[in-house]
């Protein structure tokens, strides 16, 4: 230990120099190399960073967020208190705008907080009744709010509703059809949105329970489910007719062999006119029509065999 760190004064106890200037500066940079360091943000934490609808209360309040969003974010991850203060508001932001996060994904978060601010509702209002008596019950009141069923709280997302809308209109083209003679279904592409469009028709069909139904309404159910999951996710089909007019196209190879007996059959009739000196304006334009008739066929013959 260096002498001049070390003071014995008068009374004879040992007192110790605080750490010198050179020693403070030397954390410093390890400090600013942590804070300086790139942070990957996983799907996982852009979806913490979109519940900020709970820190604003489904963006009713709004007022110093970015502060509160900051402290919820750094609570998930400890590891993290060293980001620059109003981050976690921006990397919201470039969530955003870049789409990082797909709508129903952000639907279905936006929702979690929906239900779980209910609950939390629900309880504050179980501890304290006199302020739910006091309160007249409006339709833009909390309570009301409480009191709607699920399904309805549920149809406020767009997405639920137009793959409702879909699955309705499906359930009624496919009804009575035999289930052999409809449209096989391709394979399922994954991509960003398929588990949420998955979960999504999931919660649509628990509307009403699968034991109401009969074997053959509930594969007509499953089917148009399935259906309506591929047409989110830009797997387009097409309608009954134009379904039946590609079915009943013909191969190429039958066409032109179709073509081929065609011309054979208007060479044979022409030969059949001039046989029989039923000359037509052929015998002008060209001194034996026959003869190229008879080479034409000559060939046509020799290809075959």
């Amino acid at each position: 230990m260096d002498v001049q760190e070390l003071i014995v004064p008068a009374t004879g106890s040992v007192t110790q120099n605080p750490p010198s200037v050179s020693t403070q500066v030397v954390n410093e940079p390890v400090k600013q190399q942590q804070s300086r360091r790139r942070i990957v943000w996983t799907t996982e934490m852009n979806k913490n960073i979109m519940r900020y609808f709970r820190v604003t209360n489904l963006e009713r309040d709004t007022a110093l967020y970015a502060d509160k969003l900051q402290e919820a974010f750094v609570a998930i991850y400890p590891h993290l208190s060293h980001i620059p203060q109003k981050r976690a508001a921006m990397q919201k932001n470039v969530i955003l705008r870049n789409n990082l996060l797909p709508e129903a994904v952000v639907d279905i978060l936006k929702e979690e907080v929906e239900k779980e601010l209910q609950e939390k509702n629900v309880a504050l209002d179980r501890t304290d009744n006199r302020e739910t008596l006091l309160e007249p019950e409006t339709p833009t009141n909390n309570s009301s709010k409480k009191n709607q069923p699920r399904s309805e709280l549920r149809q406020e997302n767009p997405i639920f509703t137009k793959m409702s809308n879909t699955l309705e209109q499906l359930l009624i083209e496919y009804d009575g059809i035999d289930p052999k003679n409809r449209q096989l279904l391709p394979k399922l592409n994954y991509n960003s949105q398929t588990n949420a469009l998955i979960s999504t028709i999931n919660r649509i069909i628990e509307t009403k329970p699968l034991a109401d139904y009969n074997m053959i309404q509930l594969h007509l159910r499953i089917y148009c489910a399935a259906r309506t999951v591929l047409s989110q996710n830009q797997k387009l089909f097409t309608s009954l007719s134009e379904t039946s007019k590609k079915i009943a196209t013909k191969p190429k190879w039958q066409l032109r062999l179709e073509n081929k007996i065609k011309n054979l059959r208007r060479k044979i009739g022409i030969t059949t006119a001039l046989s029989n000196h039923k000359l037509t304006n052929m015998q002008k334009t060209n001194r034996h029509p026959t003869k190229a008739i008879y080479e034409t066929t000559y060939r046509t013959q020799t290809h075959n065999n």
